[in-house]
C-alpha cells in the first residue's frame, strides 16, 4: 500500500494548495487515507490523473496536484507514471467502493515501499 510521508493534515495542507473548484470540491469524496496512514488505491489513482492534465485539469491544477503526490506519498509521481496506466488509473479513481481491488493490484504492480523488500 502507499502510505503517506507527512501527516494528515499536512497531506491536506498540500492537497489544499491545488487551486481549481472541481478538484477541491472532489477531494472531499474521493480522497481517504486510512487510520494507518495508508492512502487508498483510488484516492491515489485520483490524485495521479490530476497531475496527468487531463481534461478538467488546468496546467497550474496539474503542476500543484504533482507536487502534492511528490510531497505527501511514499512514490514519486514519475515513479508511479512509469509503472501505471494512466488509462487503468482513471478507472481505478472511481473504484471506491471496491478499493481493496485497486489496491490489490497496485501492490501487484508496485515495488514493495523503502525497508520491506
Amino acid at each position: 500500500m502507499i502510505r503517506l510521508t507527512v501527516s494528515k493534515d499536512r497531506a491536506l495542507d498540500a492537497l489544499n494548495r491545488v487551486d481549481h473548484s472541481t478538484f477541491t470540491k472532489a477531494r472531499a469524496d474521493y480522497w481517504l487515507v486510512h487510520s494507518d496512514g495508508c492512502v487508498s488505491g483510488p484516492s491515489v489513482c485520483w490524485l495521479f490523473c490530476w497531475g496527468k492534465t487531463d481534461s478538467k485539469a488546468t496546467e497550474r491544477a496539474a503542476a500543484l496536484a504533482r507536487a502534492a503526490f511528490n510531497e505527501v506519498l511514499d512514490i514519486r509521481f514519475d515513479e508511479f507514471d512509469a509503472i501505471v496506466d494512466h488509462e487503468d488509473a482513471q478507472l481505478w479513481r472511481y473504484l471506491t467502493e471496491r478499493a481493496s481491488v485497486v489496491d490489490s493490484r497496485l501492490e501487484s504492480l508496485l515495488p514493495p515501499p523503502h525497508g520491506t523488500g
